[in-house]
């Protein structure tokens, strides 16, 4: 290791005030971690998300998938759908928060049904991991976004490798989709995969042109 990783490390390691671990509330399991003086708690897969955080998270929802270098609107869910799928059971939820206030939400689903609000074909899933399918051990991530507090930081890292770690006991295939600007998530999810020592492959399941075929004028 270099002098400057080292230095890193040690920084890193500075800025960690209690070390992430287990607890459990009325909500369900989370992790906690105290970083940088500020009180992190990862909830895991808990079916329904209080009330007093759904407008907190619906605005950053806006705000993550107003992406204006994308063709396709990001923002899948309406007001209603969004806070209707805080309650459903169906929908596998981990809400994060910074000093007890929500600054990001990762969502998923193993219904092929659900999938439709992304605008997936389910057949083509059920097609494609028939096995993952039946056994329900296939997650669609629906929605990923964060607060830019928590993606500047360096403890965005292992917020996603700890909310990676938990998907994996749940499923053996993960899909999403993502803009082009934020393809880097998926490279982050594969590298989560490499430090949990997950063998997985990873692959482009298919692609969408938009295409503009514009008049000349001459």
């Amino acid at each position: 290791m270099s002098q400057e990783e080292n230095a890193l490390d040690r920084e890193k390691k500075k800025r960690i005030d209690v070390e992430p671990h287990e607890e459990q509330d009325e909500l369900g399991r989370k992790l906690v971690a105290s970083f940088d003086g500020s009180l992190f708690e990862v909830y895991l897969r808990i079916p329904i998300v209080p009330n007093k955080w759904w407008l907190d998270l619906w605005e950053l929802y806006e705000t993550s998938m107003d992406i204006k270098e994308a063709v396709q609107d990001q923002r899948a869910y309406t007001l209603q759908q969004f806070f209707e799928a805080m309650t459903d059971p169906e929908y596998i939820k981990y809400p994060i928060l910074m000093d007890g206030k929500p600054v990001g939400l990762v969502m998923g689903t193993t219904d092929p049904e659900k999938m439709r609000v992304n605008y997936v074909n389910p057949d083509f899933i059920r097609a494609r991991f028939p096995e993952a399918v039946a056994k329900r051990r296939l997650v669609y991530g629906m929605v990923t976004f964060f607060s830019p507090k928590i993606r500047s930081m360096g403890f965005y890292g292992w917020v996603v490798r700890a909310i990676f770690d938990n998907y994996a006991e749940i499923c053996d295939v993960y899909v999403s989709d993502v803009s082009d600007s934020r393809l880097p998530l998926k490279r982050i999810l594969e590298q989560a995969a490499e430090e949990s020592g997950i063998p997985v492959k990873s692959e482009v399941l298919g692609t969408q042109t938009y295409f503009a075929i514009s008049r000349l004028r001459t």
